[in-house]
């Protein structure tokens, strides 16, 4: 994973390149989550296969890239779906070719205002996670410090001192966050991630996370942060 979905960290992925090369190892890289948001450079890092998915950089859902082979090793494919022999046999079937289009537009765009974006994302994280931490005590960051070059600039991870995070989440209906990863939401543990790094399923079960996207202004980051801490309060006082 080149950068992770839960708390934000980007991998080293030049450095993991080379221990699996070393062994004689292919590394393919699920970069879903830095594509279109940082730069990522396949040849560089010399990773071997690459995926993402178009909707994370406001692309059409259900479109996504795989791209096999940067030249430096032959990486063979053997596909999982046969028949008409589209895209050189590997995947057969007709080409969503609107959707190819829309999300190759929708990388273009992301790519050429990235430095932009990133500075107004941050910012808009940042000044969440002050209003957080202002109206609400005990509030721990999850992850790698949120100035860090190596974190995500929309990702904020956080955890409550006694509230749990899926009770938060219902307390706030207006506010669209996650006590876990998307593509686990039906998995009622605690997330892998966070336990991974040292946390406690207490712990773990009172985190949250915050993706800020292009889109967002500081208005809602602002009227946001006045529900969420709302809510909180409330909890509290049930509590």
């Amino acid at each position: 994973m080149w950068a992770n979905n839960e708390i934000g960290s980007i991998a080293p992925m030049k450095i993991i390149a080379e221990l699996c090369h070393a062994r004689g190892v292919l590394l393919h890289s699920d970069a879903t989550q830095a594509v279109g948001r940082i730069p990522v450079d396949m040849l560089d890092a010399d990773v071997d296969l690459l995926s993402a998915a178009a909707h994370k950089f406001y692309g059409p859902k259900g479109t996504g890239i795989l791209v096999v082979g940067n030249g430096n090793r032959r990486v063979r494919m053997k596909p999982q779906i046969v028949g008409g022999g589209q895209q050189h046999g590997l995947r057969s079937g007709t080409l969503n070719s609107a959707g190819i289009v829309a999300m190759a537009t929708a990388l273009e765009l992301a790519v050429d205002d990235m430095d932009s974006h990133h500075e107004q994302i941050g910012r808009m994280r940042n000044q969440l996670f002050q209003l957080l931490c202002e109206g609400i005590d005990g509030i721990q960051l999850n992850g790698i410090p949120l100035a860090s070059p190596n974190r995500l600039a929309g990702n904020l991870n956080l955890q409550l001192e006694l509230i749990e995070g899926e009770a938060w989440m219902a307390a706030t209906p207006s506010v669209a966050f996650s006590s876990g990863s998307a593509c686990s939401s039906v998995d009622a543990k605690p997330s892998h991630v966070l336990t991974a790094i040292g946390l406690s399923e207490s712990e773990a079960r009172r985190s949250v996370r915050f993706g800020i996207g292009r889109f967002n202004t500081e208005q809602q980051i602002q009227q946001a942060a006045e529900w969420l801490i709302e809510a909180h309060a409330k909890l509290r006082r049930l509590s």
